[in-house]
């Protein structure tokens, strides 16, 4: 299954090279958090992130998952880029987001285990995303985007 996310947080130019890059799927701030590798947040790096959000500024990277096979069927997360954006989305009721997966990507429904974990907990790799950005009231003037396939 591919799930169609409406973008608003994120310039094109890091849509178009997190693509360029590897698979975007949709991923929840949750879900992203718990497979990151644990860590105390800056809070002068969410509160600017959370400013530029509220100027009508977008981010401009993708928060990414790098994986690695470790097994036949078994994947984990091997390094992680982007908690603090996640945190502000997640602040902002993001409940849907877009996540890179880089290095070996496995199939959709995959076990995934997390960077600090080891298999106690897993969760299951979602499929592909698309994305589509459209123009926001304080946006007016924001492109629109395809993903991975054209949308309809």
């Amino acid at each position: 299954m591919t799930t169609t996310l409406l973008i608003a947080h994120f310039t094109v130019s890091a849509l178009t090279e997190a693509q360029s890059r590897g698979q975007i799927i949709s991923m929840s701030p949750t879900v992203f958090l718990w497979l990151a590798q644990p860590s105390d947040p800056d809070a002068h790096r969410i509160e600017h992130l959370a400013r530029l959000l509220d100027a009508g500024g977008a981010i401009d990277a993708i928060p990414e998952l790098s994986i690695r096979r470790v097994s036949h069927h078994k994947y984990q997360v091997d390094m992680h880029d982007g908690r603090h954006r996640v945190r502000v989305l997640a602040g902002r009721g993001v409940t849907a987001m877009p996540v890179l997966i880089s290095g070996d990507i496995p199939k959709a429904g995959t076990p995934l285990c997390g960077q600090a974990d080891h298999w106690r907990n897993i969760t299951h790799m979602p499929g592909p995303a698309l994305w589509r950005m459209e123009a926001t009231q304080d946006r007016p003037n924001m492109p629109v985007g395809r993903g991975i396939r054209p949308l309809p």
